[in-house]
């Protein structure tokens, strides 16, 4: 007579992201561990796009992680875990290159349409560039560097901000007309007052 053999038992599903966030927010480490290990890939490509250095990247990364795991409990659940460390991931690669006072000049990397400056010199249309970039509002000077010097798509600076692709983009076109402007103005090299903020499109959805 054969033996029947009980079916073995099926793998247990893997917890989501959302369930090791909480338990991590608990004080598991394991959990933890497991969510750096899914997305640690693609947090480290993040830093490396932002500081263009790989030693900084790590230590941006490093950070990052550091940070996140001490604010595990601050997590709430408004957008993806995934999202949610990638915003810690940019703050902290802007530390760090804050930190290390490496200011990238985003001159050669910005694909403005601007008329030529009255010098040929690198480094004059380079501070000339640096001074608009300053003239403008906070956010939208933000959302130039990310996008035009860092590379970051639309909707990682989208949620960055916690706003809209949309809004993104409509910022982003202000900001490179405001720059256009100032780097033609013949006063460019004059005192001027910074540009004011203006709201950004309604955030419908992202």
């Amino acid at each position: 007579m054969a033996t029947q053999t009980s079916p073995a038992p099926s793998p247990s599903p893997q917890p989501t992201d959302g369930e090791l966030a909480r338990r991590a927010a608990d004080g598991e480490h394991r959990a933890f561990a497991e969510l750096v290990a899914r997305h640690q890939p693609r947090l480290l490509a993040l830093c490396r796009r932002i500081t263009r250095d790989d030693h900084d990247a790590h230590d941006a990364l490093q950070n990052a992680l550091l940070a996140a795991w001490q604010r595990m409990g601050s997590y709430e659940n408004r957008s993806s875990v995934g999202t949610w460390l990638s915003r810690v991931a940019i703050n902290s690669s802007l530390d760090e290159l804050r930190r290390r006072g490496r200011r990238p000049a985003p001159a050669p990397e910005l694909p403005l349409s601007v008329p030529p400056m009255a010098s040929d010199d690198p480094m004059t249309t380079r501070v000339a560039l640096l001074w608009a970039m300053d003239q403008l509002p906070p956010h939208t000077r933000d959302t130039v560097l990310l996008r035009d010097h860092y590379g970051l798509s639309y909707r990682e600076i989208a949620e960055h901000h916690h706003t809209s692709t949309d809004a993104v983009r409509a910022r982003l076109a202000r900001g490179r007309r405001a720059l256009a402007g100032l780097l033609d103005s013949p006063r460019r090299r004059g005192p001027a007052r910074p540009l004011p903020e203006s709201p950004a499109p309604c955030d419908h959805g992202r």
